[in-house]
């Protein structure tokens, strides 16, 4: 059955594969980004195949308004996909707060304004899904990603609490969580003002910031994730076809074998934490 999506952060990388994708399902698909006019040929190529551009500064105050024309020009809105995002790596030392305010600016509070302005219609409806685009960062942190991860753990804590809020409404939140995907991602990543062009301080040189910004650059060439199949899986996942047929759906949607692998690390922490220190956890019971 056809549905109308609304997409953020359209120009290049998931959010295309998710556009391209979700039109050559049938749905009806709103695309948007910062700046349409950069992309001439992409914008033409989704409305030769039945969809709609638009503008979209997710960080903008007033950018729950799209939600408002889009409700407007089809009647409503079944699938919101939140995938808008931006990366800052360095040292915290080196991060004004301007930047870190910026951070979260695009990637919490601009999935957070969105998701606000399309409850309402949502809930009026009694249906609709709510994905928002974290990241493998949004449960492993990682030295040179503190407010990149701050940004995504903060937008996995509100989605968890969100999705416990809006069941009774048959509204569903998934988190999708991408490891390292073949997109342009790298070629985004702005680094602090104060760190130099490289991202990296002198005195942070040879430590594991230096270490995981040389790590993350190679992966403009080097990532192993096909962004089509990340959106296939994910529009499998919401109509409960293809793989995702008979399965049961999950509040988290982790996305390459490289994200695999770091869940499986920070849940073998996490079971450590808990056996290995059970006895100073329960001393602190009443009883």
């Amino acid at each position: 059955m056809s549905q109308v999506w609304l997409i953020t952060g359209c120009s290049s990388g998931l959010g295309l594969s998710l556009t391209l994708a979700a039109l050559k399902a049938g749905h009806q698909v709103v695309a948007t980004s910062r700046n349409p006019s950069k992309t001439p040929a992409l914008v033409s190529e989704v409305q030769s195949l039945g969809g709609k551009w638009k503008g979209l500064d997710v960080s903008d105050p007033n950018s729950g308004n799209i939600v408002k024309e889009v409700i407007h020009d089809f009647g409503r809105i079944d699938v919101l996909i939140n995938n808008a995002a931006a990366a800052l790596l360095g040292a915290f030392e080196d991060i004004s707060e301007e930047e870190s305010r910026h951070q979260m600016e695009v990637n919490f509070f601009g999935p957070m304004r969105l998701c606000k302005a399309v409850i309402p219609s949502m809930r009026e409806q009694r249906s609709g899904t709510i994905i928002n685009i974290s990241s493998a960062a949004g449960m492993v942190g990682r030295a040179s990603r503190c407010l990149y991860a701050g940004s995504k753990h903060a937008l996995e804590g509100f989605t968890e609490a969100l999705s416990a809020e809006l069941a009774p409404f048959n509204i569903a939140c998934l988190l999708v969580q991408p490891g390292p995907f073949r997109t342009q991602f790298v070629n985004n990543v702005c680094y602090p003002a104060s760190s130099g062009p490289s991202g990296v301080s002198p005195v942070y040189r040879g430590t594991p910031v230096d270490a995981i910004i040389k790590y993350t650059k190679s992966l403009a060439t080097g990532a192993g994730g096909d962004p089509d199949k990340a959106a296939q899986a994910i529009l499998d996942v919401v109509a409960g076809t293809g793989l995702a047929r008979g399965k049961e759906r999950y509040l988290r949607l982790p996305l390459g074998s490289e994200c695999k692998k770091v869940l499986e690390e920070k849940i073998q922490v996490l079971t450590d934490t808990l056996k290995n220190q059970e006895e100073i956890i329960c001393s602190t019971d009443i009883v």
